[in-house]
């Protein structure tokens, strides 16, 4: 059953007839009704699925730094910052064994051609986490009120932290993650935002103070799960994955 939502004149959600409505971006649209869909489940299409699950819950997990880092692709290709994410990221998760591996160091949380800072390596120290940077001033459009940021995202703890915000004229972002971090795999990224918010593309940080033991106990579980050490499980991704996330997040 068909709903409306602004009166006999307004868009509609669900099926009349032979169309279905739906609102995406706070637009409404009117597609055709398919009553059968030709569903082979073949190896292929299994692994895309499984590929596309996989993304749609990292989006979800990192949608408040995408929402900074990729706006402004979003903006310019009419496209929400999760469907930029699905776009940019699709060469980074490789179905594997029934789960998924993820090339941490390439995703991209954002882009842009705004000048970003030059990165150096993260200290770790038990929950306190420093990332000291170059500030770029001889890079043109360059300014010391530009804001920086740094993303530490925890895949296993499927947990996301927008950390800084400080102006490029810092030179230095440090903060404290949640206890429950300490021992899991921990993945840094930066990229700086302009006052008119525009992005650079954003940077993979190299972190030094991790502790061996602890990662190696990671792989170790992992191994015993059927997975990899850096990877997310596909029927994980599956069962966390609400049914009305796609039209919550990737739609609106």
């Amino acid at each position: 059953m068909a709903k409306i939502g602004q009166g006999i004149l307004g868009g509609f959600s669900g099926r009349v007839g032979t169309v279905v409505g739906y609102c995406r971006g706070g637009a409404w649209f009117v597609r055709a009704y398919r009553p059968h869909i030709n569903d082979r489940k073949s190896e292929a299409q299994l692994a895309q699925r499984s590929r596309f699950k996989a993304m749609i819950l990292a989006a979800s997990e990192l949608k408040h730094a995408i929402r900074l880092g990729l706006k402004e692709m979003g903006d310019r290709e009419g496209l929400t910052e999760g469907n930029c994410f699905l776009r940019l990221n699709k060469d980074c998760y490789t179905p594997v064994d029934g789960g998924m591996a993820v090339d941490y160091r390439r995703l991209a949380l954002a882009t842009g051609n705004h000048p970003g800072v030059r990165f150096g390596r993260a200290q770790v120290e038990g929950t306190r986490v420093s990332v000291r940077y170059e500030l770029n001033m001889s890079a043109q459009r360059a300014r010391l009120s530009d804001r920086v940021q740094v993303v530490a995202y925890a895949p296993a703890l499927r947990r996301c932290i927008v950390a800084g915000q400080v102006e490029r004229a810092v030179g230095e972002v440090s903060f404290v993650v949640p206890d429950e971090w300490v021992g899991e795999a921990l993945h840094l990224y930066g990229f700086t935002v302009g006052r008119d918010g525009r992005c650079s593309q954003s940077e993979y940080i190299e972190s030094e103070g991790i502790d061996t033991e602890c990662v190696a106990e990671v792989d170790e579980a992992a191994a015993a799960g059927g997975g990899l050490i850096g990877t997310a499980s596909a029927t994980a991704a599956s069962a966390a994955y609400p049914t009305d996330l796609r039209q919550s997040f990737f739609d609106g």
